[in-house]
Order: structure tokens, then C-alpha cells, then sequence
């Protein structure tokens, strides 16, 4: 980890994925020299290598920690983040590279909390940031999930499933 003007991090850094088309890498760093920290960064950090930027990804309200990030070709971020106490589930959330509130991505079908169960042992990111795979051990992700194990889903906005099925394919 460097900062733009090349600093050399102080402290190590992690969990590093780049996006499909190579241009942003986030990563997890506990380093305090490479950016400049504001109130509400996470220790999750986006360089764009062609504009030579970096950036922090802002911490969840409600949560301790984020990581085992993924990123997008426009720099939005998928991260499985930690609450902060007395919840314990892990949970996905989505932060747009805008750099506008991350948000939760593994939520209960009734009314839209965090999922009761943990999320994000597995997930994933198309490339567009417009779909996400995830896999969660919540039960409440979705009606009648009564199986008792973990579940795959594919979350998206619902123009983007109309768009994907508008061909008949199921």
C-alpha cells in the first residue's frame, strides 16, 4: 500500500481484489499514512490505478468493521462488514463509489433490517456493479426459506432482473 505521492504504508495491508477490468483495487489497510482519515472511514481503500487516486470506503452506520471486499469496474464496493454490539451477524453491504452511505444488501424480506443469520461467507460482484451473488445462512432473506442450511441469492434492483429475463429465459 501507497499513498498517491508514494508513501510507503506503515503498517500491512490485505484481502486485495481488483476489478474485472483491472482498473480499481480495494483493499483493507490498518496503515495511517496513506490517506488522510475522516470521521467514518473503514480500513477499506479503493485506488483507481489509472487516475492514480485513492480513496477510503466509509464505514457502515451500526458497524465496527468491514472486509473480504469486492470492487466493481467503476469503483463501487461490495464488503461484508461486522455490527456493532449487541448484534453479531455478519452482513453484506453495497458502498457506491459516489461515496454516498453503504448500503445493506442481505436484508429481510418483511422489513428490510439486516438479515438475522450471517451473510457473505461467499459473495460476489458482476462487473457493472449491478448484480450480486451472495451466500447467506439467514432465513429471512426471502419468504419460506425453511430448509435450515445456507442459500445462494442474486440481488439486484428489479429493472435489472426485468431486463435480464425480458428474453423469456428463466
Amino acid at each position: 500500500n501507497r499513498s498517491v505521492g508514494g508513501d510507503v504504508g506503515t503498517l500491512s495491508s490485505d484481502r486485495g481484489s481488483i476489478s474485472p477490468n483491472g482498473r480499481h483495487v480495494v483493499f483493507r489497510t490498518s496503515a495511517t499514512n496513506i490517506l488522510a482519515a475522516q470521521p467514518g472511514d473503514s480500513d477499506l481503500f479503493v485506488r483507481d490505478l489509472d487516475a492514480n487516486t485513492l480513496r477510503a470506503v466509509r464505514l457502515p452506520a451500526g458497524y465496527d468493521a468491514c472486509n473480504r471486499a469486492r470492487v466493481s469496474d467503476n469503483g463501487d464496493v461490495l464488503m461484508q462488514c461486522a455490527p456493532s454490539a449487541p448484534a453479531t451477524a455478519l452482513q453484506v453491504l453495497y458502498a457506491p463509489a459516489s461515496g454516498a452511505a453503504p448500503r445493506l444488501v442481505s436484508v429481510d424480506w418483511l422489513d428490510g433490517s439486516a438479515g438475522q443469520g450471517s451473510s457473505g461467507q461467499a459473495f460476489g460482484l458482476s462487473a457493472d456493479g449491478k448484480l450480486i451473488a451472495l451466500e447467506s445462512q439467514s432465513t429471512d432473506l426471502v419468504d419460506a426459506d425453511t430448509n435450515i442450511a445456507a442459500d445462494v441469492f442474486l440481488v439486484a434492483e428489479p429493472a435489472v432482473f426485468d431486463g435480464l429475463f425480458s428474453d423469456g429465459f428463466e
